[in-house]
């Protein structure tokens, strides 16, 4: 079973929008497990994530963390998943990352974008 870590959080709308294509996908991709990520759990070593950024125009596959961009941190409260992973990878707990970005959309279009990470989870 393919685990897909999902990040997102289910009270902004703007920021559930992964929650709510993974929610959508669950029910048609057999052999997929589309998993709310828990920073206190473990990840494996070639961990899959679906996230979603105001920055894409269309999905997008992200492979490489030095590609992800880190907000300023002031304390420990700012430390986001990119600052995370590319410490896990420093230090050898994770070897490659998949990170599947969707675009910032309103409800219409999220039964398309759900088509192009079906699509996109697939060709992985």
């Amino acid at each position: 079973m393919k685990k897909i870590y999902v990040l997102g959080n289910p009270i902004l709308e703007e920021d559930s929008i992964a929650i709510k294509i993974a929610n959508m996908l669950k029910k048609e991709m057999k052999g997929y497990a589309f998993i709310y990520y828990d920073p206190a759990e473990p990840l494996p070593q070639e961990p899959i994530f679906l996230d979603v950024s105001p920055d894409v125009k269309k999905v997008k596959l992200i492979e490489d963390v030095e590609k992800l961009q880190e907000p300023k941190a002031y304390t420990l409260h700012d430390f986001d998943l990119a600052f995370l992973l590319k410490i896990m990878k420093e230090i050898g707990k994770i070897k490659k990352i998949k990170i599947i970005v969707v675009p910032l959309v309103d409800e219409s279009k999220l039964k398309d974008i759900a088509k192009e990470v079906k699509k996109m989870l697939e060709s992985l």
